[in-house]
């Protein structure tokens, strides 16, 4: 998707706001060009805030998402983005329970989970991803996005950023938007339970998610981390551009795998863990890694100790086969996680606030003012890892 294709009237982009209205990006149908528009500002309900938006995330595969072609379920229209920063602009005036304040900064968390199901799991990504998308036109409430100057979102949804953590960091509201970026890796390490001392395994680890979790697994403790590549061309500047410590760097140890050949990814595995096995495999593998999955999830049975755990969070659409009996002897555990919990985002801030993991260390961010999201779009389709795409719309 071009930006051309995308781009914004001249009219809308000067088109004057008052304390009712505000401007958002508004996808009305799949592969019709987005525009951005002056729509009516809501006011917040028990339960909700209103965040002026300071910053909002692009996505690598943003403009598949915008087309269709990725087949993200969405209730249109809608207003894309996932995941944002920015000041609480409004609560409700009888909401006792909110603990919020206007004027203070937070994290808005794109997860949308039913508050009557105990389970916490992920039923909705605002503005992204509607699993329940009759749910969503029924209400509009929270199914719009981030690209927006204001955005209405659940409380429990708006995380709050010591003012003093960003300041001391030295973070902008744009580096802010990293912590989703973090979030994500870090629901596959929560939910295997990783430990301090342990040995893991990230595959891929030269995508965005990917140099993330690896940055977490030392975050945490790991003693060491696999870091695995389909080409060192392409693996090891990720790497380097973590800004990890002499003493980090010495606990990462690259790994290229390649093909569909299941002994030799075994073999290129088991070197880099070295003898006592792997105690955490995360994949993270893109859509376009189907063809090796079946090698790679052979393999990674293969190099798991008894007990160890396998954490499937990829792009894989297309069925996979796992190797039934070695799974079984080894008393293996594979388990599916999609995005993470509520609770993941106030680690990864706690994480940030303690000084162990640092946002501003390996990380580019790339700004583009809200009329400009068609560039945005385009720009974080051919990024390098090591550089993100945030719209600042305030």
């Amino acid at each position: 998707m071009s930006s051309d294709s995308l781009a914004v009237p001249a009219a809308i982009a000067a088109a004057a706001v008052d304390q009712q209205h505000h401007r958002a990006v508004v996808l009305e149908a799949f592969g019709v060009p987005p525009t951005v528009r002056v729509v009516p500002t809501p006011s917040p309900a028990p339960g909700q805030v209103l965040v002026r938006v300071r910053a909002a995330a692009v996505l690598s595969y943003q403009a598949a998402v915008l087309s269709g072609a990725r087949g993200n379920p969405l209730s249109l229209p809608t207003v894309p983005g996932c995941g944002a920063v920015g000041e609480v602009a409004a609560t409700c005036s009888t909401d006792a329970a909110c603990g919020l304040r206007v004027g203070d900064l937070v994290f808005v968390d794109p997860s949308l989970r039913r508050r009557d199901d105990a389970s916490g799991r992920v039923v909705n990504l605002s503005g992204h991803y509607h699993q329940d998308v009759a749910a969503a036109a029924r209400d509009a409430s929270w199914r719009d996005g981030s690209w927006a100057e204001m955005m209405l979102v659940p409380v429990e949804n708006a995380i709050p950023v010591p003012a003093e953590t960003a300041a001391a960091a030295a973070l902008s509201p744009a580096k802010l938007t990293l912590i989703g970026l973090y979030g994500v890796p870090y629901g596959g390490w929560q939910a295997a339970g990783l430990r301090a001392g342990q040995t893991v395994v990230v595959a891929y680890a030269s995508g965005r998610f990917g140099r993330g979790a690896v940055s977490l697994a030392l975050a945490m403790g790991a003693g060491r981390v696999v870091a695995v590549g389909r080409r060192m061309t392409t693996l090891q500047p990720a790497l380097d551009t973590l800004g990890l410590s002499a003493a980090d760097r010495a606990r990462v140890v690259p790994c290229v795998v390649e093909g569909g050949n299941a002994a030799a990814v075994t073999a290129a595995l088991s070197a880099a863990a070295g003898p006592g096995g792997v105690d955490v495999f995360l994949d993270l593998s893109p859509q376009g890694a189907t063809q090796e999955a079946s090698a790679l999830f052979s393999a990674a049975v293969a190099v798991l100790k008894p007990r160890g755990s396998l954490v499937l969070m990829g792009g894989i659409r297309a069925p996979v086969s796992l190797p039934y009996q070695p799974i079984m002897m080894k008393d293996l555990v594979v388990r599916g996680q999609f995005m993470c919990t509520r609770e993941a985002v106030h680690e990864v801030v706690k994480l940030v606030a303690s000084g162990r993991l640092l946002l501003d260390d390996g990380w580019e961010v790339q700004e583009f003012g809200l009329d400009a999201f068609a560039e945005a779009v385009e720009f974080a389709g051919t990024a390098p890892s090591s550089v993100t795409a945030v719209l600042v719309p305030n």
